[in-house]
């Protein structure tokens, strides 16, 4: 029973993520970058690294997966835990522009900060966060 109502609540998350338009998400990540360097929480290179990965590198973009990825079961759930700091906003970011609900387990005090910068720039977009759950 318990296991059925966890599925019922995934699914109403993904389709919360689903609705979100894709200039949304690109103008949400946008912003948490901004947040990042303003902080200076990356070095130029990094933050060059975050832009290039996770702005314009599209996923199976060769033509089978482009022409037939509406028919493809791509979504899913993600529980995101890493150690280095690049890789855990570029996951976090990654992942929120495939739609994907996220369970995070942060490993330090500088992915917190950065969870709450991603967390402050959903609610000023009036986004839900309700599709993360934080574990500690």
């Amino acid at each position: 029973m318990e296991f059925n109502q966890k599925v019922l609540e995934l699914e109403k998350h993904r389709a919360y993520l689903n609705e979100i338009s894709k200039e949304d998400i690109t103008h949400l990540i946008k912003s948490v970058i901004y947040h990042l360097e303003q902080k200076k929480i990356f070095q130029e290179e990094e933050l060059k690294k975050i832009n290039l990965s996770v702005l314009t590198n599209e996923p199976f973009n060769n033509l089978y997966f482009k022409y037939n990825k509406e028919r493809l079961p791509l979504a899913g759930s993600v529980y995101l835990q890493e150690s280095d700091d690049l890789t855990f906003i570029i996951s976090l970011c990654h992942h929120f522009k495939m739609r994907n609900p996220l369970i995070i387990r942060g490993s330090n005090s500088q992915q917190s900060e950065i969870l709450e910068i991603f967390l402050q720039t959903l609610s000023e977009n009036q986004l839900k966060s309700d599709f993360i759950n934080i574990i500690q």
